[in-house]
């Protein structure tokens, strides 16, 4: 686990958090977009969850 030193943790206080929440986030980025179809897989091939988290998951 990594932990900020009080230089870092200064700096994403008074600088990278007030301008993350002055730009705010885009309305395409925001929940559901209800003008544009669901997003679809590009391959017709369909993995089950167990098929992709076996290798990174023993349970």
């Amino acid at each position: 686990m990594y932990f900020f030193t009080d230089e870092e943790r200064k700096f994403l206080v008074r600088g990278l958090l007030p301008k993350a929440r002055e730009q705010g986030v885009a309305d395409e980025l925001r929940g559901w977009n209800w003008h544009q179809p669901p997003l679809a897989p590009i391959y017709e091939l369909r993995l089950g969850v167990s098929e992709v988290a076996s290798g990174y998951c023993p349970t």
